[in-house]
């Protein structure tokens, strides 16, 4: 009966779980979609000039022509051009914050959701541990159908995005064979003749130019993909922020130089607590990383991965953003981070917490007990031992002598644990 209301509560909380994941997933592409926005705009920009300063270079006369009476016109028409630039500016920080607000939503989403998923997927591999210490493993891998599916869905993202920034180099490389080969195969069929004969058929000038706009077009992608591989890649790191890597990590932030640019009383003032209490997530970023580590290398878990991955990372990005400046960081610019200084105690707080809860856990023989887990007494002990000694004795059918020994190892010990607390 127990092993059916674990197999009923396994598949109920994959069924919750898979949404969650597949919304965190897709929250994080189109959060970073969003922001490679910019990017795109960037480069379309400068193809722009490029297509300008080609055309100049084509009609000179033209050009200059062009460009008096753009000049003519600023001249008569200054105030209504300041006008015009001054809505811009205001147009523009408008679009700045929605788009910035925009991206934060999705962030937002993302967090709550693959949180959500990381509790629940939790508690449904340590259900699923115990369904499989009896029993087929592929007859519980059917039973447990949605938790099957989810495993294998998280497997497969995680893949994806550990084997991102190759990929992304991958797909680069893809992108321009493939556009020489369609360009190539369509001058063919149109023309009859190969894609360098019908190059040479133009003047100079507008073979540097094709060439060129090619270039441009063709640098747009592969900018958008190397930087979605490498944010990708940081993802993925975040999910396994452990060992010599982790080590080298909090080296390169305790050596960051950074400070406040002291150019008035209120930047002191105001500035200073806030720096010591950085500075403070700086030193306990070393002890706390250990107890981490030697949480999750006793027993992984998935959630106290990511929530510490996340700490991580925002405390990177705050102590990045304060380095940008050679002579200290601006007050204007230092407030806005304040915020996430002041969320970074709260995350730090829940990784010591969960780590220190993990450990405790662990310590616990009864609570960390993989074949009598949630048998914390004597009656309990018995009823397993019995059922698990039908699965794994060795002269049963399916029996295994190693795992058999194990289980007695584990009971043997429980049993005496258990006798203990009763004499008290």
């Amino acid at each position: 009966m127990e092993k059916i209301l674990k197999i009923l509560k396994i598949n109920i909380l994959s069924l919750i779980a898979l949404p969650l994941l597949l919304i965190a997933t897709a929250s994080k592409l189109i959060a970073k979609a969003l922001e490679k926005v910019a990017v795109i705009l960037g480069m379309l920009l400068i193809t722009v000039f490029l297509i300008m300063a080609f055309e100049f270079m084509k009609n000179p006369s033209g050009g200059l022509e062009a460009i008096g009476m753009l000049i003519i016109i600023f001249l008569i028409g200054f105030v209504f051009v300041m006008i015009f630039i001054f809505l811009m500016t205001l147009a523009t920080t408008f679009i700045t914050v929605i788009w910035t607000a925009v991206i934060g939503f999705f962030g937002l989403i993302y967090d709550l959701t693959y949180t959500g998923f990381l509790s629940l997927y939790a508690t449904c591999e340590s259900d699923y541990q115990y369904i499989n210490l009896s029993g087929n493993k592929v007859a519980n891998a059917f039973l447990c159908l949605f938790y099957t599916i989810l495993y294998a869905v998280n497997k497969v993202i995680i893949t994806v995005i550990s084997f991102a920034l190759p990929a992304s180099f991958i797909l680069s490389g893809l992108l321009i064979v493939s556009s020489l080969v369609s360009i190539h195969l369509e001058v063919k069929e149109t023309f009859g003749i190969g894609l360098l004969q019908f190059i040479g058929k133009f003047d100079t000038f507008s073979i540097v130019y094709g060439i060129v706009m090619y270039i441009a077009i063709m640098a747009t992608f592969i900018v958008v993909l190397l930087s979605l591989g490498i944010e990708w890649h940081e993802w993925a790191q975040e999910l396994k922020m452990t060992g010599d890597e982790l080590d080298e990590n909090i080296r390169t932030l305790q050596e960051s130089d950074w400070h406040m640019a002291r150019d008035s009383e209120a930047a002191t003032e105001t500035g200073d607590a806030y720096i010591q209490n950085l500075e403070e997530h700086i030193e306990s970023l070393e002890p706390l990383g250990d107890m981490v580590e030697a949480v999750l290398s006793a027993k992984d878990n998935a959630l106290l991965r990511s929530t510490w991955g996340n700490y991580f990372r925002n405390l990177s990005d705050i102590v990045d953003e304060c380095t940008k400046y050679k002579n200290g960081i601006p007050l204007d610019k230092f407030k806005k981070l304040i915020p996430r200084i002041q969320q970074l105690e709260k995350q730090r707080e829940e990784v010591k917490n969960m780590a220190e809860r993990l450990q405790a856990e662990t310590a616990d023989p009864l609570k960390s007990a993989v074949f009598f887990s949630g048998c914390n007494n004597s009656e309990k002990l018995e009823k397993r031992y019995k059922s698990l000694c039908k699965a794994y004795h060795p002269d049963t059918e399916g029996g295994d002598t190693e795992t058999f020994q194990k289980m007695q190892e584990e009971y043997d010990s429980l049993k005496e644990i258990l006798q203990k607390q009763a004499g008290q």
